[in-house]
């Protein structure tokens, strides 16, 4: 977002919505407010860049703290306040630290920082946490049951058991939905993964059932059943209602229409293609692409970015602190669990391996 100093009203939508404006200027300083509503999230980090009006680079040089913050790092505040009803945060600016005067014309831009939300097993405790750029964490809960596999649309937590699947607003808190009901309606066995779609349904892997299903948002009963050997996890494409299943047992990755009236039709598989896949534990679709999918190739232990359209793959076996010195290789990729592709570049992909290792920087 880029907007002048003097007339600075904006609003962006996403996980973290926010309104940004001119709360205060006095000499040497400008006081912005940025109200933060979410669901997801009751944190948010951010960094601060200007320019002048003729200027063609932004700067990172921006001198900004704030007492709503828990961390400074030059232009980052890390920490924020985000709520559901919105949060109220001062974002102070030196702007004379960076040479900028009263009377200029100056544009100023926010960047939203990525968070991590990571679900993770400790001993015999399940446990929920958020990780940022700063490598702070944050402890949302744990449980020493359940496993804690997503959060849905309204920020709530979908937790899995060996039969039966909920959503607890916290690890440990009270059920608010759950699959195991009395009387019994159906029967989970072993489910692996489930996903929340933007109407409020649910995907479900009902990995010992050998199936897939679709639930309605409450859990109370199924909407859609495809019967696959082995499903362990989900992705859906929801522009076109297309889901991709992948089936570890088999080592295979396949692709499904899952329109209302017509779901279940098989449209594409890797065994059909050059992919020779060990174990894999997850595919997802590249970011607003359908061609385009990046898979877990768990036993493996590499990473593969595959496009449907011509066959061709590149294969992530290593992660280096550069791609123009890949020498510089800090580690091996070993057995992936989840991996993600948000854009075109490189290091817009996410990698979560099942296994935590020491990285030498």
């Amino acid at each position: 977002m880029i907007t002048s100093w003097n007339n600075l009203l904006g609003l962006v939508q996403g996980d973290i919505s926010y309104n940004l404006r001119v709360f205060d200027i006095q000499d040497g300083y400008v006081d912005f407010l940025i109200t933060a509503f979410s669901e997801r999230w009751s944190e948010f980090d951010a960094s601060f860049e200007y320019k002048l009006d003729l200027e063609f680079k932004w700067k990172d040089d921006m001198a900004v703290v704030s007492d709503n913050s828990k961390q400074v790092e030059k232009n980052k505040l890390y920490g924020l306040s985000a709520s559901k009803y919105g949060s109220a945060n001062i974002i102070r600016w030196y702007f004379e630290y960076n040479r900028v005067f009263i009377g200029q014309n100056v544009h100023v831009r926010v960047n939203i920082l990525p968070r991590i939300r990571s679900f993770s097993t400790s001993g015999r405790h399940h446990l929920v946490t958020e990780t940022n750029n700063a490598n702070m964490i944050k402890a949302n809960g744990s449980s020493n049951e359940e496993i804690v596999i997503g959060v849905n649309q309204s920020g709530q937590h979908i937790c899995k058991s060996s039969d039966y699947i909920c959503i607890r607003d916290i690890p440990n808190g009270d059920v608010i939905y759950t699959s195991k009901q009395d009387p019994i309606i159906y029967s989970l066995n072993d489910p692996q993964f489930a996903m929340q779609k933007l109407d409020g349904n649910y995907i479900i892997a009902d990995t010992g059932n050998n199936r897939v299903i679709e639930v309605f948002s409450n859990l109370s009963s199924i909407i859609k059943e495809l019967s696959v050997s082995s499903p362990v996890f989900i992705d859906i494409f929801e522009k076109t209602n297309s889901i991709l299943i992948t089936r570890r047992t088999d080592d295979l990755i396949e692709e499904y229409t899952w329109d209302s009236d017509n779901y279940g039709v098989k449209i594409w598989g890797s065994d059909e293609t050059s992919l020779v896949l060990s174990s894999p534990e997850s595919a997802t679709y590249k970011e607003n692409d359908l061609q385009s999918i990046i898979i877990s190739d768990t036993g493996n232990n590499k990473v593969v970015l595959y496009n449907k359209t011509d066959d061709s793959s590149q294969e992530i076996t290593s992660i280096s602190l550069s791609d123009e010195t890949p020498t510089s290789i800090v580690a091996n990729v070993t057995a992936p669990f989840r991996s993600y592709w948000k854009g075109d570049k490189i290091n817009d992909i996410c990698i979560i391996e099942k296994t935590g290792k020491p990285i030498t920087l």
